[in-house]
């Protein structure tokens, strides 16, 4: 039994530093110039005003009004992973700590149990 959540710690504990590693991939992101021109302030912002502008204009086209539609959705499903990514590795920092706590647990009480 003891090997079987050992087993499935370690994948959880996989799966945790998988998720802490997008995080910090992300904040890097977050915090390269380039990307703050592009993405945070030219698209996140800028393109999405544009959009939303546009799309309140009176003499703007049907197929001009979806393509807006499109991509302020767009602008929204990018920005909202980003928002998951950040989320699930926060929570994955927390989780780490009592997952490597039990880890040791189980390993030393698996020795403890073989002697």
């Amino acid at each position: 039994m003891i090997e079987q959540d050992i087993s499935q710690l370690e994948v959880d504990i996989d799966m945790a530093r998988a998720a802490i590693h997008k995080m910090e991939a992300l904040d890097r992101l977050y915090k390269n110039r380039d990307f703050k021109e592009l993405i945070t302030d030219g698209y996140f912002m800028k393109e999405a005003s544009r959009n939303v502008l546009l799309k309140g204009d009176l003499n703007i086209t049907e197929e001009t009004e979806r393509h807006c539609d499109k991509m302020i959705v767009g602008i929204g499903c990018l920005r909202a992973y980003f928002q998951t990514v950040n989320h699930f590795g926060q929570q994955a920092q927390v989780a780490m700590v009592d997952y490597e706590e039990t880890h040791q647990e189980l390993l030393q009480e698996q020795l403890t149990g073989s002697e």
